[in-house]
């Protein structure tokens, strides 16, 4: 018996349905594919550009320095910022000025002044930080510089409106942001700091 052209046509409509379908899933996995592998390319950006990284959050009153870091550098020493800010009155309006130390220096130098309790292995990390009064980080960095083992990578100093971020680029090296508000009691600072470095960082001249 010869096939029923209909039923015939129907099948091959089916088919050509199925097909396209078929091939616009194909395309919705490709789609959804190549933005996973984009998504997953950002989040290894700081990676793949072998960035140091720390943040950390605090409180400092007046005089007050926050230290952070710890990050270990490739040559084998370690990376530390100090941040001092100090709240002042500039044309009628009330700002923060944080000047701030970056430090490398050596495993046995950061000992000597109690560095070493900030010290990490991971590369992206949440510190915790410490506040230092102020005759301990002038102690510390007199100490440091005296001592050896350690060299001053950059000194940068911002000027900020509470609740406005701020960043500073030493060259293609060194990024720190910045992120002040008022404390409540008046004359304490809290500050959001993150710190970024090239592990190539080089001391300034």
């Amino acid at each position: 018996a010869r096939a029923d052209p209909a039923v015939f046509d129907t099948r091959l409509a089916a088919l050509a349905a199925e097909n396209a379908d078929l091939r616009a899933r194909l395309h919705s996995a490709q789609t959804d594919q190549a933005a996973t592998r984009a998504k997953l390319a950002d989040l290894r950006r700081p990676m793949t550009l072998d960035i140091i990284s720390s943040t950390l959050r605090a409180t400092a009153q007046p005089g007050e320095t926050v230290v952070t870091g710890g990050s270990l550098l490739p040559d084998g020493r370690r990376l530390y910022l100090f941040a001092t800010p100090k709240r002042e009155r500039r044309d009628g309006r009330e700002v923060v000025t944080i000047e701030g130390q970056f430090l490398a220096t050596t495993d046995a130098a950061a000992q000597s002044v109690g560095l070493d309790v900030l010290n990490t292995a991971a590369a992206n990390t949440l510190q915790h930080g410490q506040v230092w009064a102020a005759g301990e980080s002038t102690a510390a960095l007199r100490a440091l510089a005296q001592a050896g083992g350690a060299d001053v990578l950059a000194a940068p100093r911002v000027v900020l409106l509470p609740g406005a971020e701020g960043a500073i680029n030493i060259g293609d090296k060194m990024l720190l942001k910045a992120t002040p508000t008022l404390a409540a009691d008046g004359a304490g600072v809290e500050m959001e700091l993150r710190l970024e470095a090239s592990p190539d960082a080089t001391p300034v001249p």
